[in-house]
């Protein structure tokens, strides 16, 4: 059911996207900022949508603590930007660490 919404909710977007491309032309100013925007987060659901069944796999890989922990620094880096320089190899370290911990979770025989 998750999926379908996801489906609605970017097929609308995409709808008002189009609706002021169309009509409305985009012109400048506050219209097209938001005309636009409707547009990227409507190919954004619909890239999300198209990709449900692997999300679900790997958020049931992935602990909430560094879903969260990815999450925040995420929203550190958005904004303070120059903080990225640190914190972005710290993303990148704890993303390898994580796959790294997945492989190897799955190697391990039980007898």
């Amino acid at each position: 059911m998750r999926r379908h919404a996801l489906l609605a909710l970017a097929a609308l977007l995409l709808i008002v996207f189009l609706y002021g491309w169309l009509i409305t032309g985009l012109g400048h100013g506050d219209e097209a900022v938001f005309y636009t925007t409707c547009q990227r987060i409507g190919l954004v659901l619909g890239a999300m949508w198209l990709a449900y069944p692997q999300l679900v796999t790997f958020a049931s890989h992935t602990s909430s603590r560094f879903v969260l922990l990815m999450v925040g620094i995420g929203l550190i880096i958005l904004v303070r930007p120059r903080t990225a320089i640190i914190l972005g190899p710290i993303m990148l370290l704890l993303a390898i660490l994580q796959f790294t911990g997945w492989l190897m979770a799955g190697t391990g025989r039980k007898q």
